[in-house]
């Protein structure tokens, strides 16, 4: 599970950053980022977190909520972040992910802001202390919509020993638009 985690993130950031920016002035090359992701999935060491079932609910209005199938936690290091996973169908592919700031291990329980984000690169090298939540929407099967979370917190805490990441209710921005809509997500770890 946890080398799916990395080749996704890998897969996510090789062709989601082509040259792209994230609004902030710099351009990133993609190559690099894929070099990186590649290399982050190599070292990843196994979480003894993940032998049991996780969960995950989230939501882009005005669409049905969706739960995970698939559940993962891993640390993708400096570069990929820490990551908590959710992937199911409602009714087509759609993931939801919590970025936090990697290569420390699983993010301590406390409140987290939003780093509003406009691509998938600005969840790249998420700074300590902050979080990057992004849901990825097919509305078809030929059309994917990356929505990224713009503002609010994101609470974490132990229940049952098991690690929850919870967004409330937030205004999300399309990667590719100005369009906005409603987003929120809870996944537990594995």
């Amino acid at each position: 599970m946890k080398r799916l985690a990395g080749i996704l993130l890998a897969a996510v950031l090789a062709s989601s950053c082509g040259g792209g920016d994230d609004d902030d002035g710099t351009t990133v090359d993609s190559g690099a980022i894929a070099d990186a992701a590649a290399t982050v999935d190599a070292a990843r060491t196994p979480d003894s977190s993940t032998t049991s079932a996780g969960s995950a609910t989230w939501q882009l209005q005005p669409n049905a909520q969706c739960s995970a199938t698939i559940t993962l936690c891993s640390d993708g290091g400096a570069v990929g972040g820490y990551q908590l996973i959710g992937m199911g169908a409602c009714p087509l592919s759609s993931t939801s992910t919590f970025y936090f700031h990697g290569g420390g291990g699983p993010p301590a329980a406390g409140s987290y802001p939003v780093r509003a984000a406009t691509s998938i690169v600005g969840a790249a090298n998420v700074p300590a202390g902050e979080v990057v939540v992004r849901i990825i929407h097919h509305p078809s099967s030929t059309v994917e919509e990356n929505w990224f979370a713009q503002s609010g917190n994101v609470t974490v805490s132990l229940v049952g020993g098991k690690l929850v990441a919870t967004l409330p209710l937030v205004s999300a921005k399309k990667d590719t638009t100005a369009l906005t809509q409603m987003m929120m997500a809870t996944t537990t770890c594995p």
